[in-house]
């Protein structure tokens, strides 16, 4: 192993299917979550993995995709292992080349799909919910090609948030209130 390229580092952006970090879900909809790596330096690929605990209770994962792209040249062609779904967290988004066998590997400077979630929202909760990228046990971030792995230190973790909009109580209210005049003409003698 060499040593780790001077002021290496890597960033894990998560970003709605709208190109955005914050999104407003409404009720019955789906929505895709890509998770991005980026190195500043060459690299061999990475694993990360991504917590939804917070908004578990109003999403259902209904496709998860590891490295989209696996098979495909030039950068990243690899799927290290299984991609799981742990009920609040999936484990593992990965890829990797294997120079000069499979794959370059990531080109300094260049982005990489590790992966998509696509949630579907199917129930009427209202609130914002924060969705984070973090590095698990098995997880990692490698550093030039060969270098090894940069510290956590050196990754920059990124994270999306989910508005979700609250019923329309207002509407509701309205429609009470109508009723309870309607009811009340009825019953006065």
């Amino acid at each position: 192993m060499g040593s780790l390229p001077a002021g290496a580092s890597a960033t894990v952006s998560l970003i709605w299917g709208s190109g955005q970090t914050q999104a407003t879900i409404a009720s019955s909809s789906s929505t895709v979550l890509n998770i991005i790596l980026t190195n500043d330096v060459a690299n061999i690929g990475g694993s990360v993995s991504v917590d939804y605990s917070e908004a578990a209770v109003e999403f259902d994962v209904i496709e998860i995709i590891n490295n989209p792209h696996a098979g495909t040249l030039p950068y990243l062609p690899l799927t290290l292992g299984p991609t799981s779904d742990m009920g609040g967290t999936i484990e593992s988004f990965n890829a990797a080349a294997l120079p000069p066998y499979v794959g370059s590997g990531l080109p300094g400077g260049q982005s990489d799909l590790l992966g998509t979630i696509r949630f579907h929202k199917a129930r009427f909760g209202n609130g914002m919910y924060h969705i984070f990228a973090y590095l698990g046990v098995n997880d990692s971030i490698a550093a030039g090609t060969g270098a090894g792995v940069l510290p956590p230190s050196q990754v920059t973790l990124g994270s999306v948030t989910a508005q979700l909009p609250e019923p329309a109580t207002a509407s509701l209210l309205a429609l009470g209130l109508v009723g309870l005049a309607m009811a009340s003409r009825r019953w006065n003698p």
